[in-house]
């Protein structure tokens, strides 16, 4: 965490290629935005400060973490709590996720997931029932 925490702070972060639009897109047409994750709030402060030039916590409609669930990812814990507190059913959802592990915890909630597997998991596989991205944008998401 050190050496992230001195990257974040020397040369900043960059938002993946597509991220910004589709956020953007998903907000305009009314869609609840979050951000699901498992891991702890110090790391997604640490991202956001990052970001701050593109994003911040105010660009997602909810952030949960770690401390909302007992079980991690790959558990669906996370998702389902996730879609509790939005207020939506899983039917009604999308996920996108850049880890195997990831997207197994939103398909095994029964929300339809999108793999965009970032430089540290292009070669993992995604299970089946995940569809993968190598582009996000909203035109892939509406295509599939």
């Amino acid at each position: 965490m050190t050496h992230f925490r001195d990257l974040v702070a020397t040369q900043g972060l960059l938002p993946r290629p597509g991220v910004l639009e589709t956020l953007e897109w998903a907000r305009a047409e009314g869609l609840i935005v979050s951000w699901v994750t498992t891991t702890g709030r110090d790391t997604i402060d640490l991202i956001l400060m990052g970001l701050s030039d593109s994003l911040t916590a105010s660009s997602f409609r909810f952030i949960h973490d770690t401390t909302e669930v007992r079980a991690p990812k790959p558990a669906p814990d996370i998702y389902h709590h996730a879609l509790q507190q939005a207020g939506v059913r899983a039917d009604g959802a999308i996920a996108i996720e850049d880890t195997p592990e990831s997207a197994t915890a939103a398909l095994s909630a029964g929300i339809k997931t999108y793999g965009f597997p970032g430089w540290a998991t292009a070669e993992r596989p995604f299970q089946h029932g995940v569809q993968t991205l190598d582009v996000l944008s909203p035109a892939a998401l509406l295509t599939r």
